[in-house]
């Protein structure tokens, strides 16, 4: 099923990740790339929704794509970070290939017996060839709950997965309050 949506869907970091065609030892601690990619339409998973979504949204397409700016630092030659919207991801770099990773759990008393456990693990996968970069993004979240107030369905799965293309910004700088 095809749905537009941004990175993830309903309650999930909306996250994307690039890289420049520097190899871990030229980017030391301190410096940094900003990337831009064009996100394609997110793929999601029949756990995404609760019971049948239609054609309102399995009839949907589109060949736009959704632009997204964030930078990439390096922490020391063999850990990089993903900085979007004052939001980080770890990764690692193995030959051309990069892997950023995040993970939250939020543990909900919803009721006296009830206890509601939403999972969210984000997986970007980064290619670089020369000043090109390209991914994909997957997000999954799983809700467990347990006790007798548990929402229907109890418990679900939801994969989000989305393809992304882009290239460093060459002259751009950042800038955060302190």
């Amino acid at each position: 099923m095809k749905r537009r949506t941004f990175l993830g869907g309903r309650r999930s970091l909306c996250l994307v990740a690039g890289l420049s065609a520097m190899t871990a030892t030229c980017m030391t601690p301190g410096q940094y790339k900003i990337y831009r990619v064009a996100q394609a339409e997110a793929d999601q998973s029949s756990g995404c929704y609760p019971s049948d979504p239609g054609v309102d949204v399995t009839g949907d397409s589109t060949t736009f794509r959704t632009g997204l700016t964030f930078a990439i630092f390096a922490a020391d030659s063999d850990t990089f970070f993903m900085d979007i919207a004052g939001v980080s991801l770890e990764g690692t770099q193995n030959g051309s290939e990069y892997s950023f990773k995040g993970n939250s759990v939020d543990v909900m008393t919803i009721a006296a017996d009830t206890t509601l456990t939403v999972t969210t693990d984000t997986v970007v996968d980064v290619e670089i060839k020369g000043a090109k970069i390209s991914g994909s993004a997957e997000t999954t979240i799983t809700q467990e709950c347990s006790g007798p107030g548990c929402p229907m369905p109890a418990n679900s799965q939801c994969i989000t997965t989305q393809d992304f293309l882009g290239a460093e910004v060459k002259g751009a700088e950042l800038e955060y309050p302190l």
